[in-house]
């Protein structure tokens, strides 16, 4: 196993410091939708369902894709899980067992329909 040296360590510190863009991390350690937009993440308000939350997609997500999976975070910046969102011309009935229903849930993004299959409890 290799050990890091000190100029190794500093630069991890570093740049961790100019992701999280001067802010302070969570106190449990988890990422905020700060940090992933200021890493250039594209950050949705009112994303998560019912309209209230965040969705965060990653850099190289691109609208139309197949698959999408955002993180959600609900007001407070408290990361509720991921969903997956599957292109609607893809979905072919497909259970979603995290979500507890048999269909994946139709979500509309610019234009492209998407099933939605949620990893988190949905309110």
């Amino acid at each position: 196993m290799r050990k890091l040296s000190g100029l190794m360590i500093a630069a991890l510190l570093v740049g961790l410091l100019a992701l999280s863009n001067g802010r302070p991390a969570r106190a449990d350690g988890g990422v905020t939708p700060e940090q992933l937009a200021a890493a250039d993440w594209f950050c949705v308000i009112g994303f998560a369902p019912g309209g209230s939350g965040v969705g965060c997609f990653p850099p190289s997500s691109r609208l139309g894709a197949v698959t999408l999976t955002p993180l959600i975070f609900d007001t407070s910046g408290n990361l509720l899980g991921t969903v997956i969102l599957l292109r609607a011309d893809k979905y072919h009935g497909q259970p979603c067992p995290s979500q507890g229903t048999d269909e994946w849930l139709l979500e509309n993004l610019l234009g492209v329909d998407y099933r939605a299959c949620h990893h988190f409890e949905l309110p």
